[in-house]
């Protein structure tokens, strides 16, 4: 290989490698044909820079009973849900966070759905605790919305051991996921206000 080659390929990944902001270019589409291997470590770095907030705004909104409509007023007496949404500044939605509130249920949860720029689901985080502790499991997509990794669940008791664990959720993931925002808010019934 030359030395121009060399230098080319040198500064192609130090690009690939800078963080940017999802609307200057993030392009999770067409990273998601790269090879399967490279696929998961591009899925990974983009959860976590979802997670780091950074380029986000955040809002937080609430479904109470009987209302499809989310809002920001929180009634205590009437909550089901709170959302966390993630946006930029352009008010696209990357990231979802449902946290559900339903009195005398012995196991809530906290549901992250991840969407790229496109819309679609590449990554689900599910936390429920019961009597035993807490239970999370982070599970990973293609861009046909089909399964590429399961990260073993992790068990945190109440005593502050942490461990793997082989024990099932008491809500079945297939059942809470959606393959895309559009989906994700039809399959709850629910509307986000018109300015968000």
């Amino acid at each position: 290989m030359n030395k121009v080659a060399f230098l080319f390929l040198i500064v192609l990944f130090l690009l690939a490698c800078a963080p940017t902001s999802p609307e200057n270019g993030f392009n999770t589409a067409t990273s998601r044909l790269l090879p399967e291997p490279d696929l998961l470590d591009r899925l990974h770095y983009q959860k976590q820079l979802w997670d780091s907030g950074l380029y986000f705004n955040s809002f937080c909104y609430y479904q109470n009973k009987g209302e499809s409509v989310l809002t920001k007023q929180l009634n205590e007496d009437s909550l089901i849900f709170k959302y966390e949404l993630l946006q930029d500044s352009s008010g696209t939605i990357y990231k979802i966070i449902e946290i559900e509130n339903i009195p005398d249920l012995l196991s809530p949860y906290t549901l992250t759905h991840y969407f790229d720029n496109e819309g679609k689901t590449f990554a689900v985080e599910f936390s429920e605790s019961n009597e035993g502790g807490l239970f999370e499991e982070i599970v990973y997509f293609n861009n046909e919305f089909q399964l590429l990794e399961i990260n073993q669940i992790i068990f945190q008791a109440w005593d502050g051991e942490t461990k793997k664990s082989k024990l099932k959720l008491d809500t079945p993931l297939n059942f809470l996921t959606a393959p895309n925002l559009n989906s994700f808010l039809t399959k709850r019934k629910i509307s986000l206000p018109s300015r968000h």
